[in-house]
């Protein structure tokens, strides 16, 4: 994650590259770190096969898979309101366990309108042999706890929900990862979590016009339902100029924001949302009412369209959204040879879309095999050259094959490609930056290019495994730009998996 902007981030490495360098000798050893992971995803494996021993197949509601941080399959889940990180909860929510522990319990709160949620992610991350410092590893543990409340079972209250959710993460290794690495695609995204505790979610929901109109406000974040993730592995998958240019920042960071939803057609979603933008995070837990330093705003408008999978056998959702940003900001935060700015405000354009492109059977009606391709991708662009992210455009194409194997018919592999493109004030910056601190000239180009191939192996109905390995070629100094080192292209891979403990449980009522 790039925070607020790659000069801010990053500007504490200006002084202390020796201090990176030392607190890789103070973290535990890869070996240590590998053999605690390998424990706890051995333990929580056994404890899972056991709640999920016996299972029952249903039928496949949903053309692709995701990570978890949203509680439950409720209204959020719906085409105007996805889900904190795309969608395997609902793939792993086809084979549900048939006799949970706390089933009647899970039941029994549903019944009075309480959906409780708790689920855990493990991230192992390695770069080998890519980025500017190679041989480092990242490992961190996200737990989300949360419910939601129906105020309309509750209270009578009709078309009304509160959701919430708090994510901690107790366990970190290596918070430094990222800029370790030091590109735009690789260490870009690396989970940055210094605080041990993180408010996501807290708002209200109210659905009006049976159903059609929706409202929420409170404190989320503005991707959970603007530039949502076309990918099976949704890390890695987010656009930076979103997150930094758009300032609606990483995932697990909430803001203060509102949102209107409208149902044009059963297809066609028209939204607009505002969310103020704090400049305070990564150092904030969530639950600060008040403002903490510099404010600014970020409006969204989007139209999505997405068809019913349910009815559709060639199932299909596209994106088309626009951002601006209030916030001034200088274009270059260094003290070194380059001029700042100021320039007032970003804007850009996102199009994001997954398309279902083939089954083996065709259109035969009543014999729905297993397999199917679909092609999906996204690309981003700012209007200004002056942007906080430094970047002028990303992008990413790929496949989906679902079901290859006809005895797993809910595990996904996917190939795509990526690249970022910097802006043309930011590639003057990393030269200057790279010739004032003593080194040679930087002659890396504007373009960074990767290639990625991951998989979702669903486990057990709420164990999911979810590898990916990556190449990168003409890997940047985008996020590290306080060296000398010419950054090395190579592989990097990593590990996520994900527990629906509430699934598991039978806190969900299933």
């Amino acid at each position: 994650m790039k925070h607020r902007s790659s000069r801010e981030w990053t500007g504490p490495y200006a002084q202390t590259l020796s201090a990176v360098n030392t607190f890789g000798q103070l973290i535990p050893s890869r070996p240590r770190t590998q053999a605690i992971f390998a424990l706890m995803l051995v333990g929580a494996a056994l404890i899972a096969r056991a709640a999920d021993a016996q299972v029952t197949t249903v039928a496949d509601t949903e053309n692709s898979a995701t990570v978890v941080q949203h509680p439950t399959n409720d209204s959020r889940l719906s085409g105007d309101t996805p889900s904190v990180i795309g969608t395997l909860r609902g793939q792993a929510g086809d084979r549900e366990a048939a006799h949970p522990i706390f089933w009647q319990a899970g039941q029994a709160l549903r019944n009075v309108g309480i959906t409780p949620s708790l689920s855990l992610t493990q991230f192992y991350l390695d770069n080998p042999s890519t980025g500017q410092q190679t041989g480092n590893h990242e490992a961190l543990t996200f737990i989300a706890v949360g419910a939601d409340v129906d105020l309309q079972k509750m209270v009578g209250f009709p078309g009304a929900t509160i959701h919430f959710q708090q994510l901690f993460a107790p366990f970190v290794v290596n918070t430094l990862y990222g800029g370790q690495v030091g590109d735009s695609i690789v260490g870009q995204p690396s989970p940055y979590a210094p605080q041990k505790a993180h408010l996501t979610l807290f708002t209200w929901e109210q659905k009006f016009l049976e159903g059609r109109g929706t409202v929420e406000f409170g404190k989320s974040n503005a991707g959970n339902y603007f530039g949502v993730s076309v990918c099976e592995l949704p890390f890695g998958c987010f656009s930076p100029i979103l997150q930094d240019a758009g300032q609606i920042n990483p995932i697990i960071y909430a803001n203060w924001g509102a949102r209107a939803a409208y149902k044009l057609t059963n297809e066609i979603t028209a939204q607009v949302g505002v969310w103020k933008s704090d400049s305070n995070y990564p150092n904030s837990n969530g639950w600060n009412w008040s403002a903490q330093g510099p404010q600014s705003n970020t409006y969204l408008a989007n139209v999505t369209y997405r068809t019913d999978p349910q009815q559709d056998r060639y199932a299909k959702k596209y994106e088309l959204l626009f951002f601006y940003n209030t916030a001034s900001h200088e274009g270059f935060k260094s003290s070194g040879p380059i001029t700042p700015g100021p320039y007032k405000g970003t804007s850009g354009i996102y199009f994001g879309g997954k398309h279902a492109v083939w089954h083996p059977d065709g259109d035969i009606a009543g014999t729905p095999g297993p397999f199917s391709l679909s092609v999906f991708g996204n690309f981003t662009s700012s209007f200004d050259q002056h942007n906080a992210a430094g970047l002028e455009s990303t992008g990413t194409l790929g496949l989906t094959a679902k079901g290859i194997l006809k005895s797993r018919p809910y595990d996904t592999v996917s190939a795509r490609v990526s690249y970022t493109r910097n802006t043309a004030s930011e590639q003057k910056f990393l030269e200057q930056t790279n010739l004032a601190l003593g080194g040679t000239g930087y002659d890396v180009g504007r373009n960074e290019y990767a290639i990625q191939l991951d998989a979702n192996i669903i486990v057990t109905p709420s164990v999911i495994v979810s590898p990916y390995i990556v190449r990168t070629f003409n890997a940047n100094s985008w996020l590290m730009p306080f060296t000398t080192a010419k950054p090395s292209n190579g592989i990097a891979y990593g590990i996520l998996t994900t527990f629906l403990f509430d699934k598991m449980l039978g806190l969900s009522g299933n």
